[in-house]
């Protein structure tokens, strides 16, 4: 609308001062997996049984349903108090939204630059992918 007026001509122009009102449907987030499953947890890191269809990062129309957000809603839960310098786990590498596999996370700035460097590394021998193709 402008100044009132519904305006369906895309070539009309706005005159200086003109009041420019802009309705969006609410935006609804997609469904995904929302629990995640802890394989393996210690004061350096997370090991995750990521499910497919999951997002790791926010993006897109992903925003709050995604692994980093779902830690970061799990570190609030469990720690009342976080300590001065202390960092939410991250993920340090990626799995796409529709892999499933074992996502590693770091809870530490030391864990997240060593396991950073092993995933760059690209030759280190703690560092493997294997796919399966399902039907």
């Amino acid at each position: 609308m402008v100044d009132g007026v519904v305006v369906s001509n895309p070539d009309a122009r706005l005159r200086p001062g003109a009041q420019l009102l802009y309705h969006r449907h609410p935006w609804k987030e997609p469904n995904a997996p929302h629990l995640l499953e802890v394989l393996f947890e210690d004061e350096h890191l997370i090991a995750l049984n990521k499910p497919s269809g999951l997002q790791v990062l926010p993006g897109g129309l992903f925003q709050q349903r995604t692994v980093l957000t779902q830690l970061q809603w799990r570190e609030r839960k469990l720690s009342s108090s976080s300590a001065p310098g202390e960092q939410n786990p991250v993920p340090v590498h990626r799995l796409g939204r529709g892999t499933s596999g074992i996502l590693l996370c770091a809870k530490t700035k030391l864990a997240k630059s060593c396991l950073a460097a092993y995933f760059a590394d690209g030759t280190s021998i703690v560092q493997g992918k294997k796919y399966r193709v399902l039907c």
